[in-house]
């Protein structure tokens, strides 16, 4: 970017590939490099909301290298690193229009972005699991960021009655809850399938109820979240799932899933098991059930 190698329509004018180098999003201004990643006016609401948190950088740049040397003088690493996702977002969704003519949400790019850091920062941290050695995961449940959302769900099955019971359940840093679940499917996945599925309503839950907060989801199936970690789902017996898991995680922004263990994971277990045993469907808002009061205070500590 720094040296205007990306080929946007402008520097692929100038070097004669092209006649017309105005941006294909605006169609107002040459699309030149600081154009594409950053100033263009359908960029305006990304700009805006990461301005919000870095006043500071507020200048109008001719080119890319000038702006990211500035950011480079003023801003701390993190914040740094937080705007080079908001680039590379901005870069892969202009080249998904240009190239494959899909529509794109440019308002969201902020969020998306926030919310990629925050799981990768997560992930990455010393004290987060190791993906590939289940018996490294944390033995107790861990909070997530302030203004992060954990989503925590599990499945348990009864095969020969066609049953089962999945629990779910939002809470924040605070280990406050924002919602919990329980619902029952007459149904007869095994109990990776079931798991599978739990993540995948996890999902929907947690979008209905945290809307683009940022969110970050654990789960105790540890051969599922190595299929979905490392992009193996489409060759597991439940490939249709988890890819429809793999794409809300891109959507909202979410690198990888957590690994949890079943100490991660009593509060999903219990609402999972009166999912089971009650053969109803069930939802909390700001609230849950007693039946997993024990556990709820025992995470809070």
């Amino acid at each position: 970017a720094c040296h205007n190698w990306i080929p946007t329509k402008f520097n692929l004018a100038r070097r004669g590939i092209l006649t017309d180098g105005s941006c294909p999003l605006c169609r107002n201004h040459e699309e030149t490099t600081i154009h594409a990643l950053w100033g263009c006016q359908k960029l305006l609401r990304a700009r805006n909301d990461w301005l919000a948190i870095n006043p500071g950088i507020r200048g109008n740049y001719n080119n890319f290298f000038d702006f990211i040397f500035d950011c480079y003088l003023r801003l701390r690493s993190e914040e740094l690193g937080l705007l080079c996702i908001i680039i590379w977002r901005v870069l892969f969704m202009r080249n998904s229009y240009v190239h494959n003519g899909k529509s794109q949400d440019l308002s969201k790019v902020f969020v998306w972005s926030k919310n990629f850091h925050s799981n990768y920062k997560f992930t990455a941290s010393p004290t987060s699991c190791n993906l590939v050695s289940p018996t490294q995961c944390a033995t107790s449940w861990r909070p997530p960021d302030p203004n992060v959302f954990k989503i925590n769900s599990m499945a348990i099955t009864d095969v020969k009655a066609c049953k089962i019971g999945i629990g779910i359940v939002i809470r924040d840093h605070t280990c406050s809850v924002l919602a919990s679940r329980c619902q029952y499917l007459n149904a007869s996945y095994n109990r990776v399938t079931a798991n599978a599925m739990a993540i995948l309503k996890g999902l929907h839950f947690g979008i209905a109820c945290c809307g683009e907060s940022p969110v970050c989801v654990e789960s105790e199936a540890t051969t599922v979240v190595k299929w979905i970690n490392d992009a193996s789902h489409l060759a597991s017996d439940c490939g249709v799932i988890l890819t429809d898991i793999a794409t809300i995680l891109n959507r909202l922004g979410i690198s990888s899933v957590l690994p949890g263990s079943s100490r991660t994971n009593k509060v999903a277990l219990g609402l999972a098991k009166k999912a089971l045993t009650q053969k109803k469907d069930f939802t909390w808002m700001n609230d849950f059930p007693r039946c997993v009061s024990g556990e709820i205070e025992a995470d809070r500590n």
